[in-house]
This record gives C-alpha cells, sequence and structure tokens, in this order.
C-alpha cells in the first residue's frame, strides 16, 4: 500500500483525544450523570451506578470518536493498492503513419522514413495509410512491424488508384481509423516529401498530428509550414523525429497517470470514507 500525501497521518493523532480524555475522567464519572442523582442513589451505591454509566455509554463513544479521528487521517493520506499497470493501455493508444505518394520522386525516402517512425514507440499498435489524391487504409493496427514492414516496402505511386495531393483528407482518413479501433489517445503522422500542398483547413481534434518531411534542407518548404498551421500539426524534420516519440509518450503517460485503471492503483479513500460517515451516524444512534 503506498500513502500519496503521508503528512496528513498527522490527523491520526488525534484518535488520541478521546482516549486521554476518558483517561482523565475517570473516578468522576459523576459529572456525566443528569441531574441531581446523588440525593437519589445512596453514598455507598454512587460509584457502582457511575461505573455502570460509563461503560454503557461512555465508553463506546470514546472509541467510535477515536476510530473516526483514525479512519479520516487515513483517508486524506491517500491510501492506493499498487499493483502492476493494466495491459490494456497499450490497445488504447495508437500511430497512424500515412505516407504520401503524391510525389515518385520522393517515394524512397518517404518509405525508410515511415519505417522509422513506425518503429519508434515500441508496444503501441500502428497502422499503415497510403495517401495521394485520397487517402486508403493499408494496414490496420498491428504490433508486427515486419508485417507492418511488408506492405510498406511495396507501395508505389503506380499503385495508387487515384493521383494528386489531399493531405487534409488523409488526416481525416487516418483520424477515423483511431476512431473506428476505439483508441482513447492517438497520433496521425504524415511522411511527406512534397513541396507544393493545397490549402484547405482542417478542423482542430483531439488527436495528436505530426508532419515530417523527408526533402533534404535546414528548413521545411513554406508550403509545409503552412499546412502544419491549417492542421495544428506538429512539424519535424527528419532528423529530428524522436520529437515525435516524446509527444505520443507524454500522451500515452498523461493518460495512464490519470485513471486508476490503467495505472494499476486502486485508491481506498472512497472505503474509508464511507466507514468514517458509519462511525459517525454510530455516534448519534440511541441506546436501546
Amino acid at each position: 500500500m503506498t500513502l500519496l500525501h503521508p503528512w496528513f497521518l498527522l490527523v491520526c493523532l488525534l484518535a488520541a483525544w478521546p482516549v486521554l480524555a476518558d483517561r482523565l475522567r475517570s473516578g468522576g464519572a459523576r459529572l456525566h450523570l443528569p441531574g441531581s442523582w446523588q440525593r437519589l442513589v445512596s453514598p455507598e451505591m454512587r460509584t457502582i451506578v457511575a461505573g455502570q454509566v460509563r461503560v454503557t455509554h461512555d465508553r463506546l463513544a470514546t472509541l467510535t470518536t477515536a476510530a473516526l479521528w483514525l479512519v479520516l487521517g487515513l483517508a486524506l493520506a491517500g491510501p492506493v493498492l499498487q499493483a502492476e499497470p493494466s495491459a490494456a493501455v497499450s490497445n488504447l493508444a495508437g500511430r497512424v503513419v500515412v505516407v504520401d505518394l503524391s510525389d515518385a520522386d520522393g517515394a524512397a525516402a518517404v518509405r525508410s522514413m515511415a519505417t522509422t517512425v513506425a518503429a519508434g514507440q515500441t508496444g503501441i499498435p500502428v497502422a499503415l495509410v497510403a495517401a495521394t489524391g485520397d487517402a486508403f487504409d493499408v494496414v490496420p493496427f498491428t504490433t508486427d512491424l515486419q508485417h507492418f514492414e511488408r506492405y510498406l516496402a511495396v507501395l508505389e505511386p503506380a499503385l495508387m488508384p487515384v493521383g494528386g495531393h489531399e493531405p487534409h483528407r488523409a488526416f481525416a482518413h487516418a483520424e477515423a481509423m483511431l476512431v473506428r479501433a476505439g483508441m482513447i489517445a492517438g497520433q496521425v503522422v504524415l511522411v511527406t516529401s512534397a513541396t507544393a500542398v493545397p490549402s484547405r483547413k482542417l478542423a482542430r481534434d483531439r488527436w495528436l498530428r505530426a508532419i515530417v518531411h523527408v526533402t533534404p534542407g535546414s528548413q521545411p518548404p513554406p508550403a509545409i509550414r503552412a499546412l502544419a498551421d491549417e492542421t495544428n500539426a506538429t512539424l519535424v524534420m527528419a532528423t529530428d523525429s524522436a520529437t515525435l516519440d516524446r509527444q505520443l509518450a507524454q500522451t500515452v503517460s498523461s493518460l495512464v497517470d490519470g485513471s486508476p485503471e490503467f495505472s494499476g492503483q486502486t485508491p481506498l479513500r472512497p472505503w474509508l470514507v464511507g466507514l468514517a460517515g458509519l462511525l459517525w451516524l454510530l455516534l448519534f444512534r440511541r441506546p436501546a
């Protein structure tokens, strides 16, 4: 068991207060009896009567109050049971690699970079989409990179049934794949060597978007920078593809940390708060 806020255990020290107060009052229980009871009870019986009242009433209240403070302190400390992270996390995050085949001269460089992007995030399912004037599913989500690479190796611009260049449509098609697969976190990576892109706005979505430009040069072409702005995508040069991995890793990490189901943590606070509520009600119960 792990405590998220161990300093709140100091509240548990208050559990000793009702017990100590009860000890200090020992022998003086008559002070807590109602009315002028001394006139009704003979002196030799007063100690016995006072002791009986303490046993049936004061002691139960004292122990209940002490238990209440103890449980509240534990609840505020945030105890969690730690287990192994859920294996389902890898099936709730995915990466779609979109291969832009509109430029025949850069097809080989695009395929090579797509292989690097697919292998960058170990254990995360990856899918392959081929794009020109339209977008087409090639490989559904898989963690088998050899299967992914076999299909990628034979992709050629001549195989595409539609010509042209519509990267906005490719983004939308890839994000639809993430939705159909039931992904919680996803990243679409467009790998392209194009230098001219039609201008068209693409609405912001909850998925991560990135563009990797493989044409040699210190700066991407202005058209690619404009495409990144229009699609709200992170623009990455081929030499800095590790940026994609960090971006997706941070998203998956936030998904895991924000969900006890995925992180393997079982919080005990709700149960302790419920127990504290029962103890609180017990303090006000009416004796039979």
